[in-house]
C-alpha cells in the first residue's frame, strides 16, 4: 500500500506546526531554566528531525503489510509493535541529538554530553516519541481499512453486475431462435413417434428452464441443489434432443446440497459441454457433472466433463463463458478458481471454491 500525495501536504504542514509549537516550549523553558537557546536554530533543528517520522511514514506501510494489526492477530503482533515503538524513538533521539551538536540551538551542549543528551531527550519526550508512532500507525492501518472497504465495495459492485450479466446471458442462450427450434423440434419428433408424455415432460422442462431464467430472486446466491435441479432439466432437454448420442449423470452427495454458490455457476460450463463436446461428436458421448468437499476445513470442487473430441480451452467460442465464470468465482468468494483439463477421452472444467 502506498501513501497517496495528498496526505503529503497535511503532514508537511503537521510536521511544521508541532514544531513551532515544540520550539515555543523550548524556548520558554529555556528562560525558566536559565538556558541559552537560539530560538531559530532550534526551530530549524526541531524541524529538521521531525522529518525522520516523514521518512518514516511511508515504510509504516511496509510494516502493516507484514504485521497488520487486525483482530486475529492482535495478541501476535501487538508485542512487535512496542518494541518497534521503543527501537524507533531511540533511533530518533539518538539521530537529533546528533543534529543538535551539528545545528548548536543549546550552545551549552558539548560533544562529551551526547549520550546523557540522549538519555535526557528520552526522559523528557518519550511519550510523545511513542504517541507519534503509534499515531502514524493509527493513521496507516485507518488508511488500510479504508481501502479494504473500498475494495469490498467494488467486489461486491462488479459481483452484481455479472450476476446480473450471467441471469442475462443465461435468458439469451434460451431465446436463441436456434434452441427454440431445436427444442420444438424435439417436441415434434417425440409426438409423431407417440411418446405425447415425454414431449409434455420437455414442454415443462423448457418452461421451467424460462422461468428461472426470468426469475431475479433477491439473494445473490443459491443452493447447489437447486443449481443442480436447473442442470438437470437442461440436461433432459438435450438429451430427448441428441437421443442416442447423449448420456449424462450428477453425482452430489446429500449433505453438500445445501452449500451456497452463485446462481448460474455451472450453467455455462454444460452449455459448453453439450455445444463443443456432444454436438461434434458422431459417437455417443457423457456429460457427467459431480460435487465433492475436499481437504479441511474444505473445498467444494465442482467438476463438468464431457467426451468430446478436443479440448474446450482450444474453442474459440468456449473462452467467453469460461472466463465470465472464472471472474464471478473470484468476485463472489474473492478466491477460487476454474481450470480446464484434458484427461485421456474427457475435457473437463473444474470450480474450487472454499
Amino acid at each position: 500500500m502506498k501513501v497517496p500525495l495528498r496526505v503529503v501536504g497535511p503532514a508537511v504542514g503537521g510536521v511544521l506546526l508541532l514544531s513551532a509549537v515544540v520550539a515555543a516550549q523550548v524556548d520558554v523553558g529555556g528562560l525558566y531554566a536559565d538556558t541559552e537557546v537560539l530560538v531559530g536554530r532550534a526551530f530549524a533543528w526541531i524541524v529538521v528531525s521531525n522529518l525522520f517520522w516523514l521518512v518514516v511514514f511511508p515504510g509504516l506501510s511496509a510494516v502493516d503489510r507484514v504485521l497488520p494489526l487486525r483482530s486475529t492477530s492482535v495478541v501476535r503482533v501487538l508485542p512487535l509493535h512496542v518494541g518497534a515503538g521503543f527501537v524507533l524513538a531511540g533511533v530518533h533521539a539518538m539521530a537529533a541529538v546528533a543534529l543538535a551538536l551539528v545545528l548548536g540551538p543549546f550552545p551549552g551542549l558539548g560533544i562529551t554530553g551526547y549520550w546523557s543528551g540522549v538519555g535526557a531527550y528520552l526522559a523528557v519526550g518519550l511519550h510523545v516519541e511513542l504517541l507519534t508512532y503509534w499515531g502514524l500507525l493509527a493513521a496507516v492501518v485507518a488508511y488500510r481499512m479504508h481501502r479494504e472497504a473500498q475494495e469490498r465495495t467494488r467486489r461486491a459492485a462488479e459481483l452484481e453486475i455479472q450476476l446480473a450479466s450471467a441471469r442475462l446471458d443465461a435468458l439469451q442462450s434460451r431465446i436463441q431462435p436456434h434452441f427454440f427450434f431445436n427444442s420444438m423440434n424435439t417436441v415434434a419428433m417425440l409426438v409423431r413417434g407417440g411418446t405425447s408424455a415425454e414431449a409434455v415432460d420437455t414442454l415443462t422442462d423448457l418452461s421451467d428452464l424460462m422461468r428461472a431464467a426470468l426469475r431475479a430472486p433477491e439473494a445473490d446466491c443459491t443452493t447447489l441443489e437447486e443449481e443442480l435441479d436447473l442442470v438437470r432439466r437442461y440436461l433432459r432437454v438435450e438429451e430427448r434432443r441428441f437421443a442416442d448420442r447423449m448420456r449424462w449423470s450428477i453425482d452430489c452427495p446429500p449433505e453438500l446440497n445445501h452449500v451456497p454458490v452463485p446462481p448460474l455457476l455451472l450453467q455455462p460450463l454444460v452449455e459448453n459441454a453439450i455445444r463443443h463436446g456432444v454436438g461434434r461428436s458422431v459417437e455417443p458421448s457423457e456429460v457427467h457433472v459431480s460435487a465433492v468437499r475436499e481437504g479441511t476445513p474444505g473445498e467444494l470442487v465442482l467438476t463438468v466433463s464431457d467426451e468430446g473430441p478436443r479440448p474446450i480451452a482450444c474453442e474459440p467460442g468456449a473462452g467467453v463463458g469460461i472466463a465470465n465464470t472464472r471472474a464471478r468465482v473470484e468476485a463472489f468468494y474473492g478466491s477460487g478458481s476454474l481450470e480446464l483439463l484434458r484427461e485421456s477421452d474427457c475435457t473437463l472444467a473444474r470450480v474450487r471454491i472454499p
